[in-house]
Protein backbone atom coordinates (compact mmCIF):
# COMPACT_ATOMS: atom_id res chain seq x y z
CA UNK A 1 0.00 0.00 0.00
CA UNK A 2 2.93 2.34 0.54
CA UNK A 3 4.45 1.81 -2.47
CA UNK A 4 1.22 2.98 -4.07
CA UNK A 5 1.27 5.91 -2.14
CA UNK A 6 4.42 6.29 -3.06
CA UNK A 7 3.64 5.92 -7.18
CA UNK A 8 0.46 7.92 -6.64
CA UNK A 9 2.87 10.87 -5.60
CA UNK A 10 5.39 10.29 -8.34
CA UNK A 11 2.93 10.27 -10.97
CA UNK A 12 1.36 13.36 -9.45
CA UNK A 13 4.74 15.46 -9.52
CA UNK A 14 5.41 14.08 -13.28
CA UNK A 15 2.18 15.87 -14.72
CA UNK A 16 2.47 18.64 -12.99
CA UNK A 17 6.44 19.12 -12.88
CA UNK A 18 8.69 19.89 -16.07
CA UNK A 19 10.13 17.12 -17.52
CA UNK A 20 13.72 18.30 -16.05
CA UNK A 21 12.74 18.13 -12.74
CA UNK A 22 10.79 14.64 -13.03
CA UNK A 23 14.19 13.21 -14.49
CA UNK A 24 15.97 14.78 -11.50
CA UNK A 25 13.83 13.06 -9.08
CA UNK A 26 14.23 9.93 -10.76
CA UNK A 27 17.81 10.46 -10.92
CA UNK A 28 18.22 11.65 -7.22
CA UNK A 29 15.87 8.55 -6.09
CA UNK A 30 18.00 6.30 -7.63
CA UNK A 31 21.53 7.74 -6.14
CA UNK A 32 19.78 7.45 -2.81
CA UNK A 33 18.68 4.25 -2.97
CA UNK A 34 22.27 2.98 -4.61
CA UNK A 35 23.97 4.49 -1.88
CA UNK A 36 21.83 3.21 0.97
CA UNK A 37 21.87 -0.58 -0.61
CA UNK A 38 25.80 -0.32 -0.76
CA UNK A 39 26.31 1.01 2.83
CA UNK A 40 24.05 -1.57 4.16
CA UNK A 41 25.25 -4.84 2.12
CA UNK A 42 28.93 -3.44 3.41
CA UNK A 43 27.81 -2.97 7.03
CA UNK A 44 26.00 -5.82 7.45
CA UNK A 45 25.43 -8.03 4.55
CA UNK A 46 21.83 -7.29 4.35
CA UNK A 47 21.00 -6.23 0.48
CA UNK A 48 17.99 -4.23 0.48
CA UNK A 49 16.18 -3.74 -2.38
CA UNK A 50 16.04 -0.09 -3.77
CA UNK A 51 12.28 -0.11 -2.60
CA UNK A 52 13.08 -1.03 0.87
CA UNK A 53 16.10 1.55 0.77
CA UNK A 54 14.05 4.11 -0.34
CA UNK A 55 11.48 3.33 2.24
CA UNK A 56 14.29 3.58 4.85
CA UNK A 57 15.28 6.90 3.64
CA UNK A 58 11.42 7.86 3.62
CA UNK A 59 11.06 6.65 7.16
CA UNK A 60 13.78 8.34 8.59
CA UNK A 61 12.97 11.30 7.57
CA UNK A 62 9.00 11.16 8.74
CA UNK A 63 11.06 10.34 12.14
CA UNK A 64 13.20 13.34 11.82
CA UNK A 65 9.86 15.32 11.24
CA UNK A 66 7.80 14.19 13.80
CA UNK A 67 10.95 14.31 16.63
CA UNK A 68 10.72 18.11 15.23
CA UNK A 69 7.33 18.30 16.19
CA UNK A 70 7.67 17.12 19.57
CA UNK A 71 10.14 18.98 20.33
CA UNK A 72 8.19 21.90 18.67
CA UNK A 73 5.13 20.81 20.93
CA UNK A 74 7.33 20.70 24.17
CA UNK A 75 8.31 24.05 23.38
CA UNK A 76 4.92 25.77 22.94
CA UNK A 77 2.42 23.41 23.96
CA UNK A 78 0.22 22.86 26.81
CA UNK A 79 0.39 24.70 29.73
CA UNK A 80 1.47 21.15 31.75
CA UNK A 81 4.14 20.73 30.04
CA UNK A 82 7.10 23.21 30.75
CA UNK A 83 6.76 25.89 28.18
CA UNK A 84 10.29 25.88 27.53
CA UNK A 85 12.14 23.42 25.77
CA UNK A 86 15.26 24.50 27.74
CA UNK A 87 13.97 22.18 30.45
CA UNK A 88 15.58 19.59 28.48
CA UNK A 89 18.92 18.60 28.33
CA UNK A 90 20.99 20.02 25.17
CA UNK A 91 22.14 16.15 24.42
CA UNK A 92 18.44 15.16 24.28
CA UNK A 93 17.22 18.55 21.98
CA UNK A 94 20.22 17.35 19.87
CA UNK A 95 19.96 13.47 19.69
CA UNK A 96 16.50 13.58 19.06
CA UNK A 97 16.99 13.76 15.51
CA UNK A 98 19.70 11.49 14.46
CA UNK A 99 17.83 9.23 16.90
CA UNK A 100 14.80 9.63 14.52
CA UNK A 101 16.53 9.15 11.42
CA UNK A 102 18.58 5.87 12.28
CA UNK A 103 15.61 4.70 13.99
CA UNK A 104 13.45 4.77 10.55
CA UNK A 105 16.48 2.50 8.86
CA UNK A 106 16.50 0.32 11.69
CA UNK A 107 12.60 -0.41 11.49
CA UNK A 108 12.49 -0.39 7.51
CA UNK A 109 16.23 -2.39 6.91
CA UNK A 110 16.25 -4.63 10.19
CA UNK A 111 19.74 -3.79 11.06
CA UNK A 112 21.01 -3.63 14.47
CA UNK A 113 20.85 -0.26 16.13
CA UNK A 114 24.41 0.58 15.40
CA UNK A 115 24.55 -0.58 11.74
CA UNK A 116 21.58 1.74 10.89
CA UNK A 117 23.30 4.69 12.73
CA UNK A 118 25.95 3.89 10.58
CA UNK A 119 24.53 2.89 7.54
CA UNK A 120 22.60 6.30 8.12
CA UNK A 121 25.72 8.30 8.20
CA UNK A 122 27.38 6.71 5.51
CA UNK A 123 25.02 6.62 2.76
CA UNK A 124 23.97 10.15 3.63
CA UNK A 125 27.71 11.52 3.38
CA UNK A 126 27.66 9.68 0.35
CA UNK A 127 24.35 10.58 -1.10
CA UNK A 128 25.38 14.22 -0.46
CA UNK A 129 29.08 13.72 -2.35
CA UNK A 130 27.39 12.12 -5.23
CA UNK A 131 24.83 15.04 -5.92
CA UNK A 132 27.37 17.84 -5.23
CA UNK A 133 30.00 16.33 -7.41
CA UNK A 134 27.37 15.77 -10.54
CA UNK A 135 25.85 19.23 -9.79
CA UNK A 136 29.48 20.89 -10.59
CA UNK A 137 30.13 18.74 -13.24
CA UNK A 138 26.32 19.98 -15.00
CA UNK A 139 27.32 23.12 -14.08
Amino acid sequence: MAMLFVIFVFLCIAFAAPLKFTFGLILTGLIVSTAVKLCARTVSGIDPTHGQALRAVGLSLVFVLLAGLTMFSFAYGSPSIPSSIAALSAPVILLSPLIGYTLGFRIALGASLAHSALIALLSSALSIGVLYAMRTMVG
